[in-house]
Parts: C-alpha cells; structure tokens; sequence
C-alpha cells in the first residue's frame, strides 16, 4: 500500500495519502478522518470483512448499499456516490470490485474510537452482541478481545497486568505510573460471572468505578497485547498495519506519553501504525523525531524527552525509529462550503507560508493566539 486517492468520498472531496511507518491524521470532527481509516481497511482486507461478516450470517445479497451499511455503520450507504473515484496504487478500485474480493489473511488491525462501547460490565462484547448498524470495525474489534480473554491471558493468578512476560520493563512501568497507579488490571475469580477488575489490595473494583482514563486505555491495552505477542514471535504473522482512533481520549499528558512509547515498540516490531488525533503531544513527538535525526546521539535526546532511565531495549526502539522510519503527517480541511480536502503537512513547518501546516491542522492555533495575546497587554502595560 502506497498511495490512496480518493474523490467525492463521504465528506472528503478530494486528497491522497501515501503512508509512511508512522501515518498521523488530524482535522476537525466531521472532517472524514474515521471514515478514511475505515476505507483504508476495506480496501486492504474487503476478503476477509465479507468473511467474518458471513460467519455471523450476515447477508446484503449482492447489493452494494446493503455492504456499505453493514460495514460503515447504518445510513453510511450515502458515502459512495456516482461521482465517487478511489484509487490504489494507481489502480481504480470501484466499489463491485471491493465486494468480488478473495479471502485473504487480514492485514489491518482496527481499533475504533468507541473502544470502551465494546466492554461491557467488564468483559468484550461478542460480535454478535451489536446492532446491525453498528460499524463493522468496532464490532470485529471487540471480537478480538473477547477472544484475547476467553484464551485464559490472566492466566492461574488472574492478573491481567502488569505481567512480567509481557511488553519490557520499562514500558510496563510508564503504563503503571501514568494510568494504574496502585493497582492492577485481573479477573475477577470470586463472582460467578467474568469481569475485569482493579484490585487494589484485597479491594476488587469494578469498571464503572474507575477513573475515565483507566476505562479508555483498557480496551487499547487489551489491543496491544493482542498485536504484541508474550512469546519470542514479535508480531502477528499476516498483520501488517495498525490504525488508532483517538488514543488521547480521557488520557492525562502523562498517559499520552506512555502510550506513545507503545507505538513506537510497535513500529519496532515492524508494524506501520495509523493514528487519528486532536492532541498536540502526538505532532510534538513527531516535530521531535524529524528534528533529532539530524543531532549527535538523538537517543539520549529521546531518554531526556521521556524522562526514562537508559536501558537497552529502549534505546533500541528509539534506534529503530530514528534510523529507518518514515513519518508522515495528513491534515483534513474543510474548504468553503465544500468537503474536505486532505493536505500533507508533514514538514509541520512553524514557518510555513500555508497558516494550516503552520499551525499543525489547527491543534496549535489557540496557544498560539494565547500568547499574541499576552505578548500585547504586556507590551501595552509597559
């Protein structure tokens, strides 16, 4: 997968992407982020969509719109439109031919924005326990961790995390500083109904009365375990992309950070990540990267951003980033009272002559007024 045009898609009215190692989207709501990433999986994996789908005996018999609904979500039918044009790799790829698809092993590994709509009472919801106008990402997305628990991953004890065999030290560590202060993710083995619990002590507290942040970041937690697996094999064999919607959501700066070292382990093991987002921090660790590649030692410069002690896992993942990764950074503008148009912005230039690039797609654009702002009175009060 190299480059992705699309036209008159949905709210996109035109743009195209090329995807790097890293792949950063970001614009304002409604602009066609979510939906892109969800063509980017369809186009990828339209066999193995149309199989799960008719595993669960699902059915749009051939009819174009009906496919659209089940996948996209109900009324999303309206995305493709006669003036719709999508392209792959130079290629025309008109929707008859995404329904003709063959199996294929799936390639992209979905997790959706509505993560913690697929935990329920503590435990993954089943497939089949969403409406039918559900999107299909979310619903296949909570599959996989029902499956990832129903495998015993608490294994005798019921601990959930930390585990020692899982992610390094190093990582396990930021998450428990950042998010899990005290406490610990385990199987609740006293009810007599599954459920994933925060024990604290001999206190077992339920889902709902953890802090947003924890609720958020379990599902996404959930997500890397499957794509990181405890055993010496580092990644899922036929998985090559992974896409994340909105990983900031209900997350404290400091969660953020530890999730991005995540990604980064990721990128290690030699997935191309995918990320939606409204944080600044996101395009701050990217700013950073493109600019320490050219610094003597940047992988001392990245211990000093991260404030982790040096260990030779970690150095080696910010290596492997530093040396070898393509970055790329895409904004969604909504131009007049058109669609969107999508622009690559990955200079993220502070000087850029294009106020939107300038700006990061708008995530710097109130901090930046704040200090013109202040930078007036203050020379007024003089």
């Amino acid at each position: 997968m190299k480059r992705l045009e699309v036209q008159h898609f949905g709210p996109i009215e035109q743009g195209t992407v090329e995807p790097g190692d890293l792949t950063i989207f970001v614009g304002p709501q409604a602009s066609g982020k979510s939906i892109f990433l969800q063509l980017f999986k369809l186009l990828l994996d339209a066999g193995s969509v149309q199989d799960a789908l008719k595993k669960y005996s699902f059915t749009w018999n051939g009819n174009p719109k009906a496919f659209l609904s089940l996948y996209f979500g109900e009324g999303m039918e309206v995305l493709f439109s006669e003036k719709t044009s999508i392209t792959l790799n130079g290629k025309p790829k008109p929707l008859e031919s995404l329904l003709k698809a063959r199996s294929k092993p799936e390639k992209v590994f979905y997790i959706p924005a509505q993560r913690v709509l697929c935990v329920q009472g503590g435990w993954p919801r089943p497939f089949m326990d969403f409406s039918v106008g559900d999107p299909f990402v979310m619903r296949h997305f909570s599959e996989h961790l029902r499956r990832l628990m129903e495998s015993g991953i608490g294994g005798e004890g019921g601990t959930i995390f930390p585990q020692e065999h899982r992610l390094s030290k190093s990582l396990r560590n930021a998450l428990v500083r950042s998010i899990y202060y005290e406490g610990e993710l385990a199987l609740d083995q006293k009810s007599m109904r599954k459920r994933i619990v925060l024990k604290r002590g001999e206190s077992l507290l339920p889902i709902m009365t953890w802090s947003t942040g924890q609720r958020e970041f379990m599902p996404l937690l959930l997500g890397f375990y499957w794509l990181m697996p405890s055993s010496k094999i580092s990644k899922k064999k036929e998985l090559e992309w992974v896409v994340i919607e909105e990983p900031e959501m209900g997350l404290h700066p400091e969660a953020i950070q530890a999730f991005l070292l995540l990604v980064l382990e990721m990128m290690r093991r030699g997935y191309q990540i995918l990320i939606s987002t409204h944080s600044p921090m996101v395009l701050d660790l990217v700013w950073t990267l493109r600019n320490l590649k050219a610094a003597n030692d940047p992988e001392n410069h990245l211990f000093r951003l991260f404030q982790l002690k040096k260990t030779p896992r970690l150095r080696e993942i910010f290596q492997c980033t530093l040396q070898k990764r393509t970055i790329k950074t895409y904004f969604f503008r909504r131009e007049g009272t058109g669609g969107a148009v999508i622009k690559d912005i990955s200079d993220l230039d502070p000087y850029s002559e294009r106020e939107f690039e300038a700006d990061w797609g708008g995530l710097t654009a109130f901090t930046s007024r704040s200090s013109e702002v202040l930078s007036e009175v203050f020379a007024t009060n003089e």
